[in-house]
C-alpha cells in the first residue's frame, strides 16, 4: 500500500526525503482493510523479519555464530564488530519508525472514515483499528528493546515536526505505550478460533496474539535494563488468561511446526503471531518473500527445485553437547540441528593432488562424508585414512539449524526458485514461548509453583511424548535454571535466545563462557568465535543509536558505551 508507506522527514534515512501527503479518508471497509494489509507488510520487509530481526540482528550467541573467519559483510552485526555507521543498524530503525507511521496513519484514517458506515462494517473497521495498535505495539517492541532509548511518536502530525522536536524517553514511557495498545486490542479482537467477523483472519492479530505478546512484553519489561520486576506479576496473570482460555494449545508434534512454516500453512493452535511470506505467479517479484531458510537453513550447494541456501548459520558444536549430556533421548535436537547438507561438494588430497568429490545423491550427512572421503582415498592409494577426532570436530562446525530445511518442509509450497529468497514463514510468537514465559513469570513472581512446573512439563511431555521426564518439587533456582535450558532446547535458533540472555543479564557472561566451552570442547578445532572478541558488558546489550539520527536529532544522545 503504497499510499501508506510514508517515511516522516525528520527520521528519513534514504539520500532523498521523502516527504508524502499522509491517507486521510477511505470510503468503505474493503479499502480500510487494505490500508490494514500494508501495515501488516512492514513485518516481511528484509529489515525487520525478512531477514534483521530474524535472523542477522539475533545471531551470537551460545547457540549459533556466522559462518566464516572475518567480520566482513555480512557478519559484523552477528560478531558485534559493527557501531553506529553500520547501514544494516540505520535501515531497520528507519524501516520500523516507518512501520509505526503506517499504522498511525491507518488508526487515524479508519478513526476518521468509519463514522457514517453500517454497524457491520464499523464492527470490522474496530477490528482493524485494534490489529494497527497491535502491530504499532510490536513495531514499538522491537525498537525499544533492540535500541532501548528512542523516541516515541503518537500520531503522523508528530511526525512532520522538525528534528528538534525529537527526544528520546525512558524505555519505562514505551513499554506503557506498548501496554496499552496490546490491552486495547486484546479487548477488542476475538480468538482466533471464535472469529465469525472477519472473512479471515489467516497470519492476523488476534486475543491470543495480543495477550501472548503482552506477556512477552512485561518479561521484557521485567528484565534487564529497565528491571521492573513487579510485571512478572503482570506477565503471569497475562499469560493465564490464554492458558486456561482453551483456544490454543501445543500442536501434538514437534516437526508439524517446520512442516507448517516451510509450507505456509497456519495454524492458531500454537500459531499466536506468525509472518506470511508467499510467492504468487500473477503478481512475481512484488510478493512479500524472506530468507528464511536460505541464511538459517541446511546447506545446499548444488541449485535444485528451489535455488541453493548459503547456509550462513553454524551451530555452536558446545550446545549440542550440553544438550545431548542434559537430554540425550531429546528428539527435538536432530529436528533442530542439521548434521547433514544437500549437494555435498568436498576436497580430498592424495599425493598432494587435491581433488573435488561432489556427492549430488540427495541429502548426506557431514560424519558420512569421512567415510566417503575415507573411501576415495583408498580408492587411489590402496591404504585408507584414520578418520580423527579433529577430522570429526571440524565436520561438526558445519552443523547448521534443521527448522527450515527448505528441501525437507516446503516441497508442497509454490515453486519458487531463488538463492536468497524464501517463501518460508516465521514465528515471531508461539504457544510453546508463551507457556515457557508463564512458568518462569510465575516462578519470579510467586516461587516455584505447581502451576509453573505444569506449564514446563506441557512443553516437555510435547517434546517426549509422555511424562517420564517431568520435573517436580524444583527450589526456586531450580526451576529457574530448567525454564531457562528448555527454552534453549524448545526455541533454539528462532531468534529468542540473544535477547533472553540481555533480559537474564547474562548475556556478556555466556558470550565468556561459550568462548572457553569451545576451547575444551576442541583446542584444534577451527571454528572461529570472533564474537567474542569484540563483545563488551554495558555495550552490546543494546544497538548503538544510528549515527544517521544523532546527525538529524540534537536531542539524541548514544547508548552507554558507543561513543558520542
Amino acid at each position: 500500500m503504497s499510499a501508506v508507506t510514508l517515511l516522516f522527514s525528520s527520521c528519513d534515512l534514504d539520500e532523498e526525503s521523502k516527504v508524502e501527503v499522509p491517507m486521510t479518508f477511505v470510503d468503505n471497509v474493503e479499502k480500510a482493510e487494505l490500508v490494514l494489509l500494508g501495515v501488516y507488510q512492514s513485518m516481511t520487509s528484509e529489515y525487520v523479519y525478512g531477514y534483521h530481526l530474524s535472523m542477522l540482528f539475533t545471531l551470537g550467541t551460545d547457540q549459533a555464530q556466522v559462518e566464516g573467519n572475518t567480520t566482513s559483510s555480512p557478519r559484523e552485526i552477528p560478531t558485534n564488530f559493527h557501531n553506529a555507521s553500520t547501514k544494516e543498524i540505520a535501515r531497520t530503525w528507519n524501516t520500523l519508525y516507518n512501520a509505526v507511521y503506517n499504522a498511525n496513519s491507518c488508526i487515524e484514517t479508519l478513526e476518521r472514515s468509519m463514522t457514517g458506515w453500517s454497524e457491520g462494517d464499523k464492527q470490522l473497521a474496530t477490528y482493524y483499528i485494534a490489529e494497527a495498535r497491535a502491530l504499532r505495539a510490536l513495531y514499538y517492541f522491537e525498537l525499544v528493546r533492540w535500541f532501548g532509548n528512542i523516541a516515541l511518536v503518537t500520531s503522523t502530525a508528530e511526525s512532520y515536526k522538525p528534528s528538534d522536536y525529537f527526544e528520546q524517553v525512558p524505555p519505562e514511557k514505551i513499554y506503557a505505550f506498548i501496554e496499552e495498545d496490546l490491552k486495547y486490542a486484546a479487548d477488542i479482537l476475538p480468538w482466533a478460533d471464535d472469529d465469525h467477523v472477519r472473512s479471515s483472519n489467516d497470519f492476523r492479530f488476534s486475543k491470543g496474539g495480543a495477550l501472548g505478546l503482552l506477556t512477552k512484553v512485561y518479561c521484557t519489561w521485567a528484565g534487564y535494563p529497565v528491571k521492573d520486576e513487579s510485571k512478572w506479576a503482570e506477565a503471569a496473570k497475562t499469560a493465564k488468561i490464554v492458558v486456561e482460555s482453551g483456544h490454543h494449545g501445543l500442536l501434538p508434534n514437534f516437526r508439524t511446526l517446520w512442516e507448517n512454516s516451510g509450507a505456509s500453512v497456519w495454524d492458531p493452535t500454537e500459531s499466536l503471531v506468525e509472518v506470511s511470506f508467499y510467492w504468487n505467479s500473477k503478481t512475481g517479484s512484488s510478493d512479500p518473500v524472506g530468507m528464511i531458510g536460505k541464511w538459517n537453513g541446511v546447506l545446499t550447494s548444488q541449485a535444485g527445485n528451489r535455488g541453493t541456501c548459503q547456509a550462513r548459520w553454524r551451530v555452536v558444536y558446545p550446545f549440542v553437547q550440553k544438550w545431548e549430556n542434559a537430554l540425550p533421548d531429546d528428539p527435538r535436537r536432530t529436528l533442530s540441528v542439521a548434521d547433514y547438507c544437500y549437494g555435498f561438494k568436498g576436497e580430498v588430497t592424495v599425493n598432494g593432488v587435491t581433488y573435488t568429490v561432489i556427492d549430488t545423491d540427495g541429502r548426506q550427512g557431514y560424519m558420512e562424508w569421512l567415510e566417503t572421503s575415507a573411501d576415495f582415498t583408498e580408492s587411489m592409494t590402496g591404504k585408507r585414512p584414520e578418520i580423527t577426532d579433529q577430522k570429526k570436530d571440524e565436520q561438526r562446525i558445519k552443523f547448521t539449524p534443521a527448522k527450515w530445511d527448505i528441501e525437507e518442509y516446503s516441497k508442497s509450497s509454490p515453486l519458487y526458485s531463488q538463492n536468497y529468497n524464501s517463501t518460508v514463514n516465521w514465528y515471531v510468537l508461539r504457544y510453546a514461548d508463551l507457556l515457557l514465559l508463564y512458568a518462569e513469570a510465575l516462578n519470579e513472581s510467586q516461587g516455584p509453583t505447581e502451576t509453573a512446573h505444569a506449564a514446563l512439563n506441557l512443553v516437555r511431555r510435547r517434546a517426549f511424548g509422555d511424562q517420564t521426564h517431568d520435573l517436580s518439587n524444583l527450589s526456586q533456582d531450580g526451576l529457574r535454571e530448567a525454564i531457562r535450558n528448555e527454552r534453549s532446547y524448545e526455541l533454539c535458533f528462532e531468534g529468542h535466545r540473544k535477547c533472553d540472555l540481555i533480559r537474564w543479564g547474562i548475556y556478556y557472561s555466556t558470550i565468556r563462557q561459550t568462548a572457553q566451552d569451545i576451547v575444551d570442547w576442541s583446542s584444534t578445532s577451527k571454528s572461529s568465535y570472533l564474537i567474542y572478541n569484540y563483545t563488551r558488558e554495558g555495550r552490546n546489550e543494546l544497538m548503538p543509536i544510528p549515527q544517521t539520527q544523532l546527525d538529524l536529532m540534537p536531542k539524541f544522545n548514544q547508548n552507554p558505551g558507543w561513543g558520542s
